[in-house]
This record gives C-alpha cells, sequence and structure tokens, in this order.
C-alpha cells in the first residue's frame, strides 16, 4: 500500500474551499457540520465508477494471462466481489486547493454561493478522529493504473493464502476499493485541485448517518462535525458571483457574528455573470 499510504499521508495547504449554493452554506454553518454524501448518490456517480471500470479491466486482464490455477480462482473472486461495492455506504465531501475559482463559481455556486474556507490541519484532525481520510485525488491515468495494480497486489496473496470458500466469507478487496477508489477522478477535472473527505464503510445506523430529500429519491449522508473543542475550523469565506455583491458579503458577516465565528468574508475577483 506504499502509493496509498504516501497520498493520504500529504499535508494539505493551509486552507481548503468547499464551493456550494447560499443554501447549503447556511446550513453548515449553523448547524455546523458539513454534509458528507453518500458517494453513489453524488451529482457526477461516473466518478466511483470509473475507478471500479477500471479495477475490473485489470483483473480481467490478469485474468486473461493467468496461467497458475490457483492465481485463477483469487483473481475469479476477486472479480466478483469487486460488484459488491455498490452496496457499500461510503460517504465524502469535496474541498478545493483553489479560492476563488471560475470553474467550481459555475459548477457548484450556481452564481450565487460561497466558497467556505476550513483550516486543514484541523479538518484533518476531525477526520482521523471519524475514522475519515483527508487525501487529494489524483487525475493522471498512469497514476490512476499504479493506484488500481496496487490495490490487487495487496489484495491478492489474502486470497492465495486462504481458502476460497473462506475468502468469501471475509472480504479481502472491497475495504480496499473503498479506500482508493474515491481519489481516483478523471483528469479533466484536474484544474479543480479537489481533495476529499472520504469515510470507510459505514453503518446507516449511526446518529450522524442522515437523509436529505433530492429531485429524484432521498440521499443518504453524513453529519460531519466542523468543530472542534468548541470552536468553528471555518477561517474565511468568499463570496461568489452576484449582482449583490455588497449585500452577500453584509449578510455573511452579521451570520457570522450571530455564530459565533471568527472568520474572514471577502468578495470574488473574477468578473463572471450568469444573471
Amino acid at each position: 500500500m506504499e502509493r496509498y499510504t504516501e497520498l493520504v499521508s500529504r499535508l494539505p495547504p493551509s486552507t481548503l474551499y468547499h464551493y456550494t449554493g447560499n443554501a447549503a452554506a447556511l446550513e453548515i454553518l449553523t448547524r455546523g457540520e458539513l454534509w458528507a454524501t453518500n458517494i453513489h448518490f453524488l451529482n457526477d456517480s461516473s466518478e466511483f465508477k470509473h475507478a471500479l471500470e477500471l479495477l475490473k479491466q485489470e483483473i480481467d486482464t490478469r485474468l486473461s494471462t493467468s496461467k497458475n490455477q490457483q492465481e485463477h480462482d483469487a483473481l475469479l473472486e476477486m472479480s466478483k466481489e469487486s460488484s459488491l461495492v455498490s452496496g457499500v455506504n461510503v460517504v465524502t465531501a469535496s474541498f478545493s486547493e483553489q479560492r476563488d475559482d471560475l470553474s467550481q463559481w459555475r459548477g457548484y455556486g450556481n452564481g450565487s454561493g460561497v466558497a467556505i474556507g476550513f483550516a486543514a490541519d484541523r479538518l484533518r484532525s476531525i477526520a482521523h478522529a471519524q475514522n475519515f481520510v483527508l487525501a487529494p485525488c489524483i487525475y493522471k491515468d498512469t497514476e490512476h493504473l499504479g493506484l488500481i495494480n496496487e490495490l490487487i497486489d495487496d489484495a491478492l496473496p489474502k486470497y492465495l493464502n486462504t481458502q476460497i470458500e473462506q475468502a468469501r466469507k471475509t472480504p479481502h478487496l472491497m475495504p480496499r476499493v473503498i479506500m482508493y477508489a474515491p481519489l481516483i477522478k478523471n483528469g479533466k477535472f484536474s484544474a479543480e485541485a479537489e481533495w476529499r473527505l472520504t469515510s470507510r464503510a459505514i453503518p446507516c445506523g449511526l446518529d450522524n448517518y442522515k437523509f436529505r430529500a433530492g429531485q429524484s429519491t432521498l440521499i443518504p449522508y453524513y453529519a460531519f462535525p466542523i468543530v472542534e473543542n468548541h470552536h468553528s475550523i471555518v477561517t474565511e469565506v468568499v463570496c461568489g458571483p452576484t449582482p449583490h455583491q455588497d449585500l452577500a458579503q453584509s449578510a455573511i458577516k452579521s451570520l457570522l457574528i450571530k455564530l459565533d465565528i471568527e472568520a474572514e468574508v471577502s468578495p470574488t475577483a473574477i468578473p463572471f455573470r450568469n444573471w
């Protein structure tokens, strides 16, 4: 797990930003929690599927060239197990290194949102305490394949050293897929410089595992705390493009005062208009 360990050990920049609309920002700041969405219910569900497709391709390639029956059986069991990941509860929340980015205002702020800046070291500390991981996404195809092959190489000996019937009772691949897959992202989104806060597999009975209404389904999420020692870890709020920039900043400043959150409030410097 050398590649994965190196990835999750990387230190984030001092501040990470979460782009969101005004309604969600109000909930985040008022409740002192971030909604980490079940990864299967993200707006772009293809992100997680991309990693699973790469995994299946690599396993199939090895199956086609394997001349060892025991290894062949192990790879076949791994392939079957990989198809079960879609039923696992894994939640994630996204952040960016970019403080004021046009593509993210368009994609997430909807022309009227904010970028909430979090103290990354404190975010990382809370993540560890909640058994979450905070790590950067990787965008290069070569890095994707390197991580996927490491995943397979790490899990394969567990199947070779275990009877297949026993392996079915104790999945070895799935926990690794859950760890690796959320960090693999299409290279077209590399400008976002995304970091992800990701859980392990979690039971839906947890108090913090909740549901909200989506347009077509209920959406499961985890209420991730953004308060440490009774203090918010929000350090800045950047107000996105809006025809009422002065009012937007004034409202955010008033809300922060009401909530006793000490954070800078500033406007976007990007001349983007969609009104």
